[in-house]
Formats: structure tokens, C-alpha cells, sequence
């Protein structure tokens, strides 16, 4: 899967459109990028990258991310300590997560009352993606420490921005570091390696922009410092259970398990009457005749902010809410905090209003995780449904749209 999807690895920003309100763009036509080849000799300095990550006793990796889109931009730090037996501390603003004495644990501070508590059945490797789900990929190095294929790693690391990543060539810089290009579906990246310990000191990638302007480049950057884990193994856990619901995932970290039916294209549309940002009240039933896209999203979600910029896109390509296409975006989490989600709204740059609802509603429209963008017919039914974000899909949902437009 190479669309962004939340929780924690992806961020990102605003890309603006200044075309006229009464002439939105039309869609360029798709075209296939010639297929990456990939090099044999960059190819097996990944392998010696993986295998240094492997022999490693136990690692401490600080990385700080930066996700830049037109004028906007997001940084992301983290600590990741993982030790000879596989036992694992993985802390980020806001999330903490950790594999030991055969349990996971992971906790959020915006979700105080409950906590991740699993037992670990197989590796490390496989809990945690056990416990993120649909919700995110691991970060690259708990990837390369778990044995994970190179083009899997490759594509975390690079912010899974530029779409299944192989090697296309190597060289050395002045300083000795070695240089490998990396070339994907979507753009093209740079990893920088130490030559001594084969450790990724840098990782880059941006994503092909469109020769007519209608998408925005999109860059993406992590620094690492790695280092021997100094004590050599993980000892104690900070997470607590105490008296807090144990859930079993991330998913159900952020929303209480219950049974979800998936909402996909041709099903009816579940009904709502919320709360939006500029003061006024939605009933989506209300709006049959007109289309609808709904973009499903939270505050804390890196990869929701990063696809925000290319609702506005589509808001503004589609109308601005005055030509029988409604878009909005709807907040999942903060039902209870309209003034909070309104003042957030206010600090950013989008024109089209967002809705606000509680965790019930990924409940009655089956969201996995987020963000997830959906396009509603006339007739109330589901068009589209795009799970995660990549950059530029906006444009697709105009051909969507265009289509059901059709006599």
C-alpha cells in the first residue's frame, strides 16, 4: 500500500490554487511514467544496509522528519530503541509503543483512558503490524531489523511518497558517504549511508510534478542518528495499564471496538446531521440531488493534514460549494471539542467547511483508519472511496465527479 495513511509516520502541508472561482481546472490526462530499472550494484549496497541493521546487537535511532508541500511544512521527531532480543521502544510526539517481556503496549496522550496491551505471538515485527493494522506502516528501521524486503523498507523510508522504490545507481560523495538513488512510480529519492557502520544517515525523496502546474511538489526528508544501544537491552516498560481499557489495536486505541460495515462504492450513504466550522448544521440526507465528497479526518493525523491541501484543490475545482458539489471535511474525533476543531480551522488556510463528529461516525461509515475521502452520488451512493492520501488524487475525484455529472 503506498497511499499515506494514518498514524504515525506521514505528514505534509497546503498547496494552494489561485484559478479563478468560475473556471476550475479540467483534469490532465494520465500518463505512465517509463518503469525503473533497477542496479545490481546499488541494489546490493541496500542488502548490506539491511544486513548491518540485522547484526547490530541493539540500536538507538533518533530521526526527525520534515514533510514540505508548496510554502507549508511539518516536522516529525522520534526515538526507536530495539535490542538484541527483539524488545522494542518506540516513542514519537504524542504515541509511545513498546514490545517487552512478551507483551505490547502502546498509549496515546489524547486517549488517556485506554491502552494497547497484546501478547507478542511471533516477532516483534509481526505485533506491532499486528497492532497498527490498517493504521500505518512501521517505521523503516523496526522494517530492517525485522528481515522486511528491501522495496518495503525503501518505501517507509522515503515517506512513501514516490511509490514502490528500487535502486537505480550509487556513487560516493566527497566525504565518502554513499549515495544511492532510489527511483519509484511517482518521483525519485536520495539515501545517504556511512560507509563504516552501512547505517542511513539521510533519506530524501519528492514526488514528479505535472508540466501543466495543477499538482505541487511534494518533498519528504528524515535525518538518523544511530547509535549502540547503550545499556544493551531494553529493561522495564514505561507504559502502565493500570485501570485503563485494554483495546487490541491502534485502531481501537483511537476508537472504541465495535463492528464496522464497511461503506464502499454502490452502497447507500449513512445518515448525519453535525456540526460544521462555520457555525452551521449538515444533514447529509438533505443534500440528495447534489454530490457530496466527505473527507474523514483528525487533528492528530499526520497523513489527514497532509491530504487536506487537495480537498481545497477539489473544493476549488468543483465550485466552492455553489455548483451542485458540496465538499467537506468531517473531524472523527473531536465531537466533544467543536470549539477546539473550529479554532484549528480557523489557523489554516481552507475555504470549504469542515464538519465535526465523535468516534460514532467511523463506526456507521466503517473507517479502518484515515483519512479517508468519499464521493456521494445523487441518489445518496457511495461513487468513490479512497482509503489514505496520495498527493495529487484529488484530480481523479474530479473525473469522478465530472463523470456522475453527465446526462
Amino acid at each position: 500500500m503506498t497511499r499515506l495513511i494514518c498514524c504515525c509516520v506521514a505528514m505534509c502541508v497546503l498547496a494552494s490554487c489561485d484559478r479563478p472561482e468560475d473556471t476550475p481546472p479540467s483534469p490532465p490526462a494520465r500518463t505512465q511514467p517509463p518503469v525503473p530499472q533497477p542496479n545490481a550494484e546499488a541494489s546490493a549496497i541496500l542488502d548490506r544496509v539491511q544486513a548491518a541493521y540485522l547484526e547490530a546487537p541493539g540500536l538507538e535511532v533518533q530521526s526527525s522528519m520534515t514533510l514540505t508541500r508548496g510554502t507549508q511544512q511539518l516536522e516529525r521527531k522520534e526515538v526507536i530503541r530495539v535490542d538484541s532480543v527483539g524488545d522494542i521502544r518506540w516513542e514519537a510526539p504524542g504515541v509511545a509503543m513498546e514490545v517487552h517481556g512478551g507483551r505490547l503496549l502502546a498509549e496515546m496522550d489524547s486517549v488517556p483512558n485506554r491502552v494497547v496491551d497484546v501478547p507478542v505471538e511471533g516477532t516483534p515485527l509481526a505485533a506491532v503490524e499486528q497492532v497498527l493494522g490498517e493504521a500505518a506502516s512501521p517505521p523503516a528501521v523496526l522494517l530492517l531489523r525485522g528481515g522486511a524486503d528491501t522495496v518495503r523498507w525503501l518505501d517507509v523510508m522515503t515517506g512513501r511518497l514516490i511509490g514502490s522504490p528500487i535502486a537505480t545507481g550509487h556513487r560516493v560523495d566527497d566525504d565518502g558517504t554513499l549515495l544511492v538513488d532510489v527511483q519509484g512510480r511517482r518521483g525519485n529519492g536520495l539515501i545517504r549511508i556511512d560507509p563504516n557502520t552501512m547505517w542511513v544517515r539521510h533519506a530524501e525523496a519528492k514526488n514528479e510534478v505535472d508540466e501543466n502546474k495543477q499538482s505541487t511538489e511534494t518533498r519528504f526528508a528524515i535525518d538518523y542518528d544511530t547509535s549502540i544501544l547503550k545499556s544493551g537491552a531494553i529493561t522495564g516498560e514505561k507504559i502502565v495499564v493500570g485501570d485503563r481499557t485494554v483495546v487490541p489495536s491502534i485502531e481501537s486505541l483511537v476508537r472504541p471496538a465495535s463492528k464496522r460495515i464497511r461503506v464502499e462504492p454502490g452502497d447507500l450513504s449513512p445518515d448525519f446531521t453535525l456540526p460544521g466550522t462555520d457555525g452551521s448544521n449538515v444533514t447529509l440526507s438533505s443534500l440528495r440531488g447534489s454530490i457530496v465528497v466527505l473527507d474523514f479526518w483528525a487533528r492528530w493525523c499526520g497523513p489527514c493534514r497532509a491530504g487536506l491541501p487537495d480537498i481545497q484543490r477539489l473544493y476549488e475545482a468543483t465550485g466552492r460549494n455553489a455548483s451542485g458539489v458540496w465538499v467537506f471535511g468531517v473531524n472523527v474525533q473531536d465531537g466533544d471539542n467543536l470549539k477546539g476543531v473550529q479554532e484549528f480551522w480557523a489557523s489554516k488556510p481552507f475555504e470549504f467547511p469542515s464538519l465535526v463528529a465523535g468516534e460514532e461516525i467511523s463506526t456507521a461509515w466503517g473507517l479502518p483508519g484515515i483519512p479517508v475521502t468519499i464521493v456521494i452520488g445523487p441518489d445518496g451512493k457511495v461513487l468513490e472511496r479512497v482509503d489514505g492520501f496520495t498527493s495529487g488524487e484529488w484530480k481523479h475525484l474530479v473525473e469522478v465527479i465530472e463523470a456522475a455529472q453527465q446526462p
